[in-house]
């Protein structure tokens, strides 16, 4: 019988839990920069949202990396070429449309470390 509980009891666990919507709010890049690599994130905002926050820091050891942040209707609202030696803060917000935002990044024979992100505020 406690067995038949149990197992009751598991099942009941896992229903509630995989019935739960993970909601991603915020996306972003936290590694070392290599050679000629790339990244993109994605991130969904709804029409409810204001603003699109962009912010975070980049250090390139040398060469270049460009950083981009495109909107839903593929305007390029941050564009940056970042030759190194060089730190860069970015710390901007846009006016939030409905749609995919995509952010990346490009190496062209770049070193570094970047850590930025993009989230969004109903404010």
């Amino acid at each position: 019988m406690k067995k038949n509980n149990s197992i009751i009891v598991i099942v009941a666990l896992l229903l509630v839990v995989s019935c739960n919507k993970v909601v991603v709010s915020d996306i972003g890049f936290s590694s070392n920069i290599e050679r000629n690599s790339t990244g993109l994130s994605i991130l969904y905002i709804n029409n409810k949202a204001k603003k699109v926050n962009l912010y975070g820091d980049i250090i390139v050891y040398e060469g270049k990396i460009n950083v981009k942040l495109t909107s839903p209707e593929g305007d390029v609202k941050f564009s940056k070429y970042i030759q190194g030696p060089a730190n860069f803060n970015i710390d901007t917000n846009y006016y939030a449309t409905d749609g995919f935002w995509k952010l990346s990044y490009a190496s062209e024979d770049g070193l570094g470390n970047i850590d930025i992100g993009l989230d969004y505020s109903y404010n």
